[in-house]
């Protein structure tokens, strides 16, 4: 019995097929677990060749990579963290949160010395997301409570809302006449979004197109200006929104 249906008799969620290549791993998923409030918090896991991504939605500044280099957002540089058994990468300019959160830390560094990481296996931390890349031997429940457990000891790092404000003074003039859809049209999670397709109307589709289409390369010029710092909210909004429409020229 595979892993993610002994998942789903003791949580609520559902079990689709993708295909999502990840360039930290070097490797393309197949299928997904997503849950939609477990613990209170939304976990998505892919399941790959040999690991799983055990991905939790979180509201946070904290931007790093344990155990291994985030390819994908240029977290390259060794930092120095007290007490931690695992190397931390961060950007080249940004030193957030090295220091700063020690007793988060220390919490991290005991589950990581409970369970200690395989070469393969990483913690990646980008904002509003950590992903949990684990050995297909582990334990997904067990491995999805620790890491859980962690996070909500530290809710003033981990579910923080300050950001969640979209700032349309950061934006360039030619991106601000999207600002009023990125309340209901800009979202993250690709199986929303999915259903957020499904039950626009063709006008509405057309809307969308018609006037996100033509700012594509302003838009990645925007999100291109943040090089390798973490986008902010509404910098996110702004590629969820854009992701959309993508989605809808293939329709």
């Amino acid at each position: 019995m595979s892993q993610f249906t002994l998942l789903l008799k003791s949580i609520k969620g559902n079990i689709r097929s993708l295909r999502i290549s990840d360039a930290n791993i070097g490797d393309t998923s197949t299928r997904r677990f997503t849950t939609k409030d477990y613990r209170g918090v939304k976990v998505s896991i892919d399941e790959y060749t040999h690991l799983y991504d055990i991905a939790i939605e979180v509201e946070s500044v904290l931007c790093c990579a344990v155990n291994r280099p985030d390819r994908i957002m240029g977290y390259r540089t060794r930092g120095k963290i007290q007490g931690m058994p695992n190397a931390v990468y961060f950007s080249d300019k940004s030193d957030k949160a090295k220091s700063d959160y020690q007793s988060f830390w220390d919490a991290l560094a005991k589950m990581l010395r409970a369970n200690p990481l395989q070469e393969m296996e990483g913690l990646f931390f980008c904002r509003n997301r950590v992903s949990y890349f684990v050995d297909e031997t582990r334990n997904l429940q067990n491995t999805m409570d620790e890491l859980i457990d962690v996070l909500a000891a530290y809710p003033a790092i981990f579910f923080v809302k300050e950001d969640s404000v979209i700032n349309g003074e950061e934006l360039p003039e030619s991106l601000k006449p999207l600002l009023p859809l990125l309340d209901k049209l800009a979202i993250a999670d690709d199986i929303d979004r999915g259903q957020l397709r499904e039950n626009l109307q063709a006008v509405e589709k057309r809307q969308i197109l018609d006037l996100v289409h033509p700012l594509f390369e302003e838009i990645n010029l925007y999100l291109g200006s943040f090089g390798k710092e973490p986008l902010s909210n509404t910098a996110m909004l702004i590629g969820d929104l854009a992701q959309l429409a993508a989605e809808l020229e293939l329709e």
